[in-house]
């Protein structure tokens, strides 16, 4: 998929793969294409990577959409790698549940994104046994093992993830309106398709030449962090964030609008 969080893209590349892109495109509000994706798989094509809900545009699909994805896959033969970091974090419908049934998929989820535990650095894979095996002697050679007690604190969290999951999802309902009313406060600087899933919205800035050098500034004059769209190969949009603490998103949607206002007279 593209525009795609780095880390799924890049070991392809590393490795030689001849890559082909499944594009979610702005003026179809980002919403994938399930026709275009049907005419890029062929007999020879290996795998079949995906993001949904989709970072960073927070687009998710149907459980149609998925049925029919799910289709073209086998119809292949390919496996199909489905990153779930979003899955719990729906707001118009329930969550997407990954694709286990499908003997050639490999599902990921992580404890860093609906859970609020990115520093526990736990995450997981549902594959097919001898996928599994394959994929635990690599890991021996990576991480090895994690300690006892952040494997305690996991479990624990996984067996209450209700009690999670629940507050998190209110506070973010809330961070989401907040962002979307500041985004719809400012017509004419800024364009964008509001996603039914995830903790992220991917904003075009329309007076501003260079993201790249805004975000560079936010960080630098504010210790805001926005992430350009240059680092999804999708210059002129930003990614902006609201998983965190409502006060921690208000500030920091102030000092972008003050950055913003600043540049703007700046420019004039």
């Amino acid at each position: 998929m593209e525009p795609a969080y780095h880390s799924l893209l890049a070991p392809v590349l590393a490795r030689g793969c001849r890559v082909r892109r499944w594009r979610l495109r702005p003026e179809d509000g980002f919403r994938p294409d399930l026709e275009e994706l049907r005419q890029l798989a062929t007999d020879a094509t290996k795998a079949v990577i995906v993001n949904f809900p989709h970072n960073p545009t927070g687009v998710t699909l149907t459980t149609g959409e998925l049925a029919e994805l799910v289709a073209i896959v086998e119809r292949h033969g390919c496996y199909l790698l489905w990153d779930g970091a979003f899955e719990d974090l729906v707001f118009d419908g329930p969550p997407l549940a990954a694709p286990t049934h499908y003997e050639r998929a490999l599902c990921f989820g992580t404890m860093s994104k609906a859970f609020g535990l990115p520093g526990l650095r736990v995450g997981w894979g549902i594959a097919a046994p001898e996928i599994v095996h394959a994929a635990v002697g690599v890991r021996d050679y990576t991480t090895l093992a994690l300690s006892p007690l952040v494997e305690w604190v996991a479990q624990r969290a996984l067996e209450g993830a209700g009690r999670l999951i629940g507050p998190r999802m209110l506070a973010a309902a809330a961070n989401r309106r907040l962002v979307q009313e500041w985004l719809t406060a400012r017509p004419g600087e800024v364009s964008f398709t509001a996603g039914g899933a995830g903790v992220v919205v991917f904003p075009q800035l329309a007076r501003v030449p260079d993201t790249m050098a805004l975000c560079e500034r936010l960080m630098r004059e504010n210790r805001v962090l926005l992430v350009p769209g240059e680092c999804f190969g999708v210059p002129g949009r930003v990614r902006l964030g609201f998983g965190g603490t409502t006060t921690d998103l208000a500030a920091g949607l102030d000092a972008l609008s003050h950055l913003l206002d600043t540049m703007a007279e700046e420019a004039a």
